[in-house]
């Protein structure tokens, strides 16, 4: 198992409260000197800022994804567009042949957009995403370069990568307020259950849980 660097640069003027954002996010395991799985990922994000919900009004191209939100009054909304290009290899990359049981190399080119509706009690949060997989995606080119200008091993076996495939994720996600409550010290506390779902030919998945906030009062 890798570890790896992750480095996030959000550029929003410090003054601007509530103002749309941009943000760039690299990771690497260039850390550990190795690329096991998760090899590295390059992310270009745009958030807008947040407005007052009203679907009718706002029932344009640009934010289609909130029709498939349940209707949330009292929030505030937002949509936003991502461009990603990530891959994965195998454990060991100085060998040519595809090893048994191990990751084969992969890369993935991803535009993704996504709505929000932030309320009091509940935040909701929905994704498309439209990507290639494969050859065309231009990973392995990425990797040789980043490679060579590191001086770090030339990885081999990209010949036995995922061939191009056509990919679709859609996901869906909601955060409800159970109970929030005071604390000592003048802070709070509150608790919340958590689901997050995920499906497309990349990945689908079902994720439940409850999470525990405790922190200074607002």
């Amino acid at each position: 198992m890798s570890l790896r660097l992750c480095i996030l640069i959000s550029l929003v003027p410090a003054s601007i409260v509530n103002a749309s954002q941009f943000h760039v996010q690299m990771e690497n395991d260039v850390t550990f000197g190795e690329d096991g799985n998760y090899s590295n990922g390059m992310i270009l994000g745009w958030e807008s800022n947040t407005s007052l919900y009203k679907l009718q009004a706002n029932a344009n191209a640009h934010n289609w994804l909130l029709w498939l939100l349940p209707s949330q009054q009292n929030s505030q909304q937002a949509w936003g567009l991502k461009l990603s290009q990530r891959m994965w290899t195998p454990s060991e990359i100085k060998i040519e042949e595809v090893q048994p049981h191990d990751r084969p190399y992969a890369g993935i080119l991803e535009v993704e957009q996504h709505t929000a509706l932030y309320g009091i009690d509940v935040a909701q949060k929905n994704w498309f995403s439209l990507g290639i997989m494969g050859p065309a995606s231009g990973t392995e080119q990425l990797q040789g370069s980043i490679h060579k200008i590191l001086g770090a091993s030339t990885p081999l076996g990209w010949q036995h990568q995922v061939e191009n495939t056509v990919t679709i994720q859609f996901a869906y996600e909601i955060d409800y307020l159970l109970v929030r409550s005071s604390a000592p010290f003048n802070s709070q506390w509150e608790l919340s259950s958590f689901n997050h779902n995920t499906l497309g030919n990349v990945r689908s998945d079902i994720n439940l849980g409850l999470t525990l906030r405790w922190g200074d009062k607002p």
